[in-house]
């Protein structure tokens, strides 16, 4: 097999799928130049394959087949999610989508364990717009991983009838974040009577340790029904979805006591110094980190009213889900340091005083972080005909109200008095958004080709809000209570407010709002019988940062009826969110202040890690620029071919240009450097860590969508179904921004680091080849996967999280038995393939060093927590 090598890394299976290609293209232009009739031949019940449905995603004008498509677009129908093995929309995509990938593991934030973006062609998941029946999805309020991407998990899998994802550039058509692609959830129209009802149960085979409910157990139920209104396409539906999952647990326990290793003490010493009988007679699993668990209650209508000339049209989602991750564990032992032994890079979490003696947890503590949230979007709408126009009027308010929490933690600064309390509102964060749009569409005869322009064109209205509410007083308090004698850090403050995550503070809260106004036109023409282009422009006007302008030219001819060529080139953009614009946090924690000039110098002082903002008057102070738009060049190219009957192949290669990527950078204030004589002038002496968003980096993508689908009827045996699916993605970093000139110039390190998230974190290469097989009430699925391997770069190569090329495969057994009753069985990642382990110097670095094997690479593209095995029993009526 061919190799090639990049600038980002190594990647392989370039060579058998180019070869593929370039053979079947081959094949694909003889057949149909020889056999006049091949198309003929070809029977989509026979094939079932995407490429015979009609999509409306890609194009404001009409529907065409996706193989018909000027640009490159999957779908993904129900039976697809079902056969997935996921109740949730964000995994199922995973499973039928190559080119779709949920957000990396590792860490995204104290907010961010319930929820993980889209990812298309390895971009950011803000990078990726998602609709729903072509309406723009309101984004979550929470900050996951720096950004604020838009949650699938809200909207009820069973309320969909099929997934459409573009996976081109399309901010000439859509708007801002369409830059890697767009996703469009398009909902079931039933418009007879009838309904189902599906019950499930699964979870993982194995745990990591004795922690008890730790295996994923998911229980999930979902009801849908449909109601005929009339004989002109009346309908509504109902959807409703309830699920219960556990945690999952991969984080190894603590090694074996040591007086000579601190960081695997659980206990304080004993008075003589020897090891508490505990540390043998407990576990020592103390440390879960996994999935979160969570409650989600989510429901969906969808509805159509015929009116004479008009039709009125409505749809909804609502979800109500309550989510809890954990922090890191606390010992008791982190008050108490035994003789001669070295200390624990540990003792800066040392959060369990004693009070007369005794420790207020006399078995440590682990924090929680959870989120409760409320997510609806509401889109009333009506449309028609007049004047030969089509014409659509809607309008829509989505939002997403999250309140959060600090639970099973304690604020030690705030004294005895309070420290009975151990369960903390941390604030709320609210996000909201108001959506009009008007399209228009007609056919024009322009006497210059045989087929009519068609024309397409539009306004759009939409206002973004952003809310962020103050905690409780306890949740962000620095109190005045100091360690007491006897103690590692007597005479010291402990860190402020709730441990683990501290509240939001009055001066971190704010409203902030912006207005958009947009308006698009999309030109179609057929040249010939065989060469169609299309012409797309976008005009919107943002009312914070001004004017993003995009076009696009899009292009398909067919040299035969079993051989096409397709390619688009255009210009996309992805506006900041009003969170990554205005976020706003305070930590920190007490220590000696050896700021000479500050007027606390020598005392026991508050340092403050800020995360600050161009709005901000420490961020205005230290020079940091306001946040511009991401913006992209997209270029395309690829091929359609019907090489035999029952088969369609494609090609699709992509590039895509961004420059002002958003990233987050961090400064330490180091006495004597120009940052912190800057903020001591101003009387800010015990800043000890500045971080903020900065158009930071350009970075270049380039890769290839592959596709191959072919179906065998086997007589008596019933029909196979191959699918052979291949993305390559290859990220490089074309240069990094400067800094605000008071900070400086960024280490080698930090850049490794940086230039990592775009380039390594990610698989360059994921292929599988699934199979189904159809016989009569039997239908089994099996599909291997090969990832390529991933690097999480450290500060330097010896910190770096390797994980090998890996396969996993997963499996799916439906059978019908009866018309209304069906039972499925099945798993992903059923030969159970774990991440590799990291190296001894990474894991030093862990908050939880002393383990007693390494952890998992939390990088693994497919997941940590192996093997996952479920049973549906599915009814219909």
């Amino acid at each position: 097999m061919e190799t090639a090598h990049t600038q980002g890394g190594r990647f392989r299976l370039v060579g058998h799928s180019l070869l593929i290609g370039c053979a079947l293209t081959a094949l694909a232009a003889g057949r149909a130049n020889a056999e006049t009739g091949a198309e003929a031949e070809y029977s989509p019940a026979a094939a079932d394959v995407e490429g015979d449905t009609i999509v409306v995603t890609g194009s404001r004008t009409e529907g065409r087949t996706a193989e018909k498509s000027l640009v490159p677009i999957s779908v993904a129908n129900s039976e697809d999610l079902a056969r997935s093995g996921k109740q949730n929309l964000r995994d199922a995509l995973s499973q039928v989508l190559p080119s779709y990938l949920v957000q990396a593991g590792g860490y995204q934030g104290q907010q961010g364990a319930g929820v993980r973006g889209a990812r298309l062609r390895g971009l950011d998941a803000k990078d990726t717009l998602i609709l729903v029946d072509g309406v723009r999805r309101h984004t979550t309020s929470l900050l996951v991983g720096g950004a604020s991407p838009t949650d699938l998990d809200l909207i009820p899998s069973n309320a969909i009838e099929r997934i459409e994802v573009l996976g081109n550039g399309a901010a000439s058509l859509y708007g801002s974040d369409a830059i890697a692609g767009v996703i469009n959830i398009i909902l079931k129209k039933t418009v007879d009577d009838g309904g189902s009802l599906s019950a499930y149960y699964g979870q993982y085979g194995q745990s990591v340790g004795d922690l008890p409910d730790k295996y994923g157990r998911t229980k999930n139920i979902q009801v849908h029904q449909g109601w005929r209104l009339d004989d002109d396409g009346g309908f509504v539906n109902l959807s409703a979805n309830a699920q219960w999952q556990n945690a999952t647990n991969n984080f190894p326990g603590y090694k074996a006591a040591s007086l000579s290793d601190r960081a695997t003490l659980l206990y304080p010493t004993l008075a003589d110094g020897s090891l508490d009988p505990r540390e043998t007679s407990k576990s020592r699993y103390r440390q879960w980190l996994g999935m979160p668990s969570s409650k989600t209650f989510s429901f969906a209508y969808n509805a159509q009213v015929p009116l004479g000339d008009v039709t009125l049209y409505s749809n909804a989602t609502y979800a109500w889900r309550y989510s809890s991750g954990p922090g890191y564990y606390r010992t008791a032992s982190n008050q108490s340091r035994a003789p001669g032994t070295t200390p624990s890079p540990q003792d800066p979490f040392a959060n369990a005083p004693y009070t007369s003696g005794e420790l207020v947890f006399p078995d440590g503590y682990l924090p929680t972080f959870d989120v409760r949230e409320n997510d609806f979007q509401a889109v009333l709408g009506v449309k028609g005909e007049l004047a030969g126009w089509d014409w659509n009027l809607s309008s829509g308010y989505g939002g997403d109200h999250a309140k959060i929490y600090t639970k099973n933690s304690i604020n030690v600064s705030a004294g005895p008095e309070y420290w009975d309390q151990r369960d903390f509102y941390d604030g709320s964060q609210i996000n909201g958004q108001l959506l009009s749009t008007l399209s228009l569409s007609r056919k024009v005869d322009s006497g210059l080709f045989g087929q009519p322009l068609t024309i397409a064109l539009g306004a759009e209205h939409r206002r973004d809000s952003f809310r962020k509410g103050q905690g409780e007083l306890l949740s962000y308090l620095a109190g005045t209570w100091v360690w007491p004698e006897g103690t590692a850090l007597a005479g010291t403050h402990p860190n402020l407010g709730a441990q683990g995550m501290s509240g939001t503070p009055p001066e971190a809260t704010g409203s902030w709002s912006r207005q958009t106004i947009a308006g698009y036109i999309e030109l179609n023409q057929q040249l010939t019988d065989r060469w169609t282009i299309d012409l797309s422009g976008r005009f919107e006007h943002f009312t914070d940062f001004g004017n993003a302008p995009a076009g696009q030219v899009s292009t398909r001819y067919e040299f035969s009826d079993g051989f096409a060529v397709r390619g688009s080139f255009g210009n996309g953009f992805s506006a900041p969110t009003l969170l990554q614009q205005r976020n706003i946090t305070r930590s920190g924690s007490y220590s000696v202040d050896n700021n000479p000039l500050s007027p606390t110098y020598g005392e026991f002082t508050q340092r403050t890690s800020v995360t600050t903002n161009h709005f901000d008057e420490l961020g205005h102070l230290i020079g940091v620029p306001a946040l511009k738009a991401e913006h992209s060049i997209n270029a395309g190219a690829g091929f359609v071919a019907r090489p035999f009957a029952r088969t369609v192949l494609t090609l699709d290669g992509y590039l895509i240009d961004i420059r002002n990527r958003i990233v987050a950078a961090s400064a330490n204030v180091t006495a004597g450097t120009p940052l912190a004589d800057l903020l001591n002038a101003q009387g800010n002496y015990n800043v000890s860590s500045v971080t903020f968003n900065i158009n930071g980096a350009r970075t270049l993508t380039r890769g290839f969508d592959f596709k191959l689908e072919h179906s065998d009827p086997i007589g008596d045996l019933g029909t196979l179904y191959w699918t052979l699916a291949s993305n390559q993605n290859v990220t490089k970093v074309k240069n990094f921004s400067a800094l605000p000139a008071i900070i400086g110039t960024a280490s080698e390190g930090t850049l490794r680091m940086l230039g990592a998230q775009f380039t390594s974190y990610y698989p360059k290469n994921i292929t599988s080849l699934a199979l189904r097989w159809e016989r009569e009430k039997l239908n089994l699925w099996v599909k291997a996967t090969r990832w390529s391997s991933t690097t999480y770069r450290g500060a330097s190569a010896a910190l770096d999280e390797h994980q090998s090329p890996a396969v996993t495969v997963d499996a799916n057994v439906n059978y019908a038995v009866t018309d209304w009753l069906g039972i499925s069985v099945g798993g992903t990642n059923i030969l159970n393939k774990r991440p590799d382990r990291i190296s001894a110097e990474a894991q030093a670095l862990q908050f939880i060093s002393g383990t007693e094997v390494a952890p998992y690479n939390r990088y693994a593209p497919f997941g940590l927590d192996g093997g996952f095995y479920y049973a549906r029993l599915d009814v219909k009526w």
